[in-house]
């Protein structure tokens, strides 16, 4: 598949054409020999064209398998297994936390989990109320979440996949939660 490591991936890979609505779990399984590389290093990707991304996976490598790890509504696209052909330059995400008056909340938690990340990162938010997470690697997605002791969001998290610096993740405090 384009995108991926010839020599850290199968060497075979789906395209699926959906038509209509769908949705569901696609499991991708695979022969002994149309592995190259570490297997329990594959990754599920799916490229609609552009640079592959990662799809959230369930990769069992003894039993030449992986499937998504949730129901997919967007099937369309080439799908392959393996790992990235090449290293990309880490990129960023960041924003602020406001009260619905448009001021920087201070002392938020802001909260990073999922992608390549061994275990979620926390920062608090300074006096202005920005936050920023480096050293990301694109095409993962990563969850962000915020809490601060004064205020409720009515979208306490968001899910980004960022292709380059993602900047202006805000999170808007109700104007009824502020105490």
């Amino acid at each position: 598949m384009p995108g991926l490591a010839p020599q850290r991936s199968l060497i075979i890979h789906w395209a699926i054409e959906k038509n209509g609505e769908a949705e569901g779990t696609l499991r991708f399984a695979w022969y002994d020999g149309y592995s190259n590389g570490d297997e329990s290093n594959y990754k599920l990707w799916r490229s609609t064209g552009g640079t592959p991304m990662i799809v959230p996976y369930v990769l069992n490598p003894s039993g030449n398998m992986v499937q998504t790890s949730g129901s997919e509504s967007v099937m369309t696209g080439k799908w392959g297994v393996g790992e990235m052909a090449v290293a990309f330059t880490p990129v960023s995400i960041s924003g602020s936390v406001l009260t619905s008056g448009g001021a920087g909340v201070r002392n938020a938690v802001v909260t990073i989990s999922g992608g390549n990340l061994p275990a979620p990162v926390v920062f608090q938010t300074g006096q202005f109320g920005t936050y920023l997470f480096e050293g990301l690697q694109p095409g993962w997605a990563y969850t962000v979440r915020v809490a601060a002791k004064r205020f409720r969001f009515a979208q306490s998290s968001q899910i980004v996949t960022p292709q380059a610096n993602a900047a202006n993740l805000n999170f808007t405090a109700n104007p009824q939660e502020e105490f």
